[in-house]
């Protein structure tokens, strides 16, 4: 096809003459744009000088973990090597700690806090609930939505430097709007957001904190900027079918979505643009989760199967055939990326080595299907809800661990302790008006520089 924006007037006149008088409508190469507002060119240069810091951080950190592989295989002994391939062994211990019924109808979806002391969990009822962890003792109960509520996401800082009364939390329902509530017991939340035409799918923050993306049965997703009061700056089509799934990407410079028409796609939250679409499975694609490590994905589908991707090589790397019916979410351990886990309509939820994808262990026990899963950073505990009315408490139980692994004197605290450490490089501070602002975290970034310097 001829690119028309190269085209000349007298060449235009041409093609004109050429096809009979009538206008040349159809150009392959043409590059569709969707307006936005000033205020969505302020946001991806904030994402793309925030991103930009992020990656700086996670790839010097690898180059050094890629410097002590190179020893590990000269033959040398790693301490850290060899902890992270015990802490895979201890992922074959995950077992039921705690069972609650979390509602009168199914939960849908459910979500640990950041510094793994709250869960939040949503059902059919409309209703979001806040429980404390460990102790599974229901907080406070959100009654907002008019029609059952699909997803929630806790904002990156709740829970470390951000106020009770800001911006906390987020769910979407199938009434076609998302709230954003406050942890202080209000049951009135700060923002709606309003514009989708069709039921909500999901709703998740973006690692810095100041924006929401939500899909939807509307065949959109779209981007809300909480420091304006939740205004929606991006309208993006790009799915021929619903869009049901959306994660971020831990730099904060990619979204990743998933659609009803069996394609996921990348997108670049600096440019706008789709730069990958990862076409594979053969059935609706209903989940999609970034790895820590910056470069490998993994999506789950209605055709029973997990797929890993490496966007380097721009192809799926691996196909995990991980159920019996549709993969219903999939979740990446989000400090280190040492496993995957999976939940299903099967009625369980499986851990995959993230080494050679591998299965690890199945969690059974769900007398129905399974929604949704969650994982506390190290491997702390996973939560996983059902549509049975319950969601479920797993973690490694210690005393089961064979004597020789024991033996190995590996530090066991992290089996006993939730893991406080800030991994987003950024705190947001927020207002009850739902106004958040961006303050550098020097902390958390002088802790990681230490940490790079004492690897060193």
């Amino acid at each position: 096809g001829t690119d028309l924006d190269k085209l000349s007037d007298e060449n235009l006149k041409n093609l004109s003459n050429e096809s009979g008088g009538k206008q040349v409508a159809f150009v392959p190469d043409e590059v569709f744009y969707t307006d936005g507002p000033i205020s969505l060119k302020r946001i991806r240069s904030e994402i793309a000088q925030y991103s930009l810091n992020r990656a700086k951080k996670r790839l010097a950190i690898q180059k050094v973990e890629s410097d002590e592989i190179a020893t590990l295989y000269r033959g040398q002994y790693t301490e850290k090597e060899e902890s992270r391939k015990i802490q895979i062994k201890h992922l074959k211990y995950l077992k039921n700690f705690s069972s609650q019924i979390g509602d009168e109808r199914p939960i849908t979806s459910c979500r640990i806090s950041p510094t793994s002391d709250y869960l939040a969990t949503v059902s059919w009822s409309g209703t979001c609930k806040l429980w404390k962890l460990p102790s599974c003792e229901l907080a406070f109960t959100l009654p907002g939505h008019l029609e059952r509520a699909t997803c929630v996401d806790f904002h990156p800082a709740s829970g470390k430097g951000l106020p009770i009364g800001a911006a906390n939390l987020v769910t979407a329902s199938a009434d076609s709007t998302a709230k954003i509530w406050a942890l202080n017991g209000n049951q009135t939340p700060l923002a709606t957001l309003t514009g989708h035409t069709a039921r909500l799918c999901q709703s998740r923050f973006h690692p810095q904190g100041r924006v929401v993306a939500t899909t939807s049965f509307d065949c959109t997703w779209r981007i809300w900027d909480l420091a304006a009061g939740g205004k929606c700056v991006l309208d993006q089509e790009g799915h021929a079918k619903p869009v049901y799934s959306i994660a971020f990407h831990p730099d904060g410079s990619l979204v990743g979505t998933t659609g009803l028409d069996t394609i996921s796609r990348i997108w670049d939250l600096r440019t706008g643009r789709s730069i990958q679409v990862l076409e594979g499975h053969v059935q609706q694609v209903l989940g999609i989760d970034f790895s820590p490590n910056g470069y490998t994905v993994a999506t789950c589908s209605d055709d029973h199967t997990i797929k890993i991707w490496d966007m380097r090589k721009k192809k799926c790397s691996f196909t995990i055939a991980a159920h019996a019916r549709l993969v219903s979410s999939v979740r990446f351990e989000p400090l280190n990326g040492l496993a995957v886990v999976s939940s299903s309509y099967d009625g369980t939820c499986k851990v995959f080595s993230s080494e050679n994808w591998s299965l690890t262990k199945t969690l059974a026990g769900h007398e129905g299907k399974v929604t949704c899963v969650d994982i506390a950073p190290d491997f702390n505990f996973a939560i996983s809800s059902s549509f049975d009315k319950t969601w479920k408490l797993w973690k490694v139980d210690k005393y089961e661990i064979p004597k020789e692994i024991v033996e190995q004197n590996y530090d066991y605290s992290y089996l006993n302790q939730n893991n406080n450490n800030d991994h987003n490089g950024n705190i947001i501070n927020g207002h009850e008006n739902g106004i958040v602002k961006n303050e550098s975290n020097d902390v958390s970034q002088i802790k990681i520089e230490e940490k790079m310097e004492t690897d060193l």
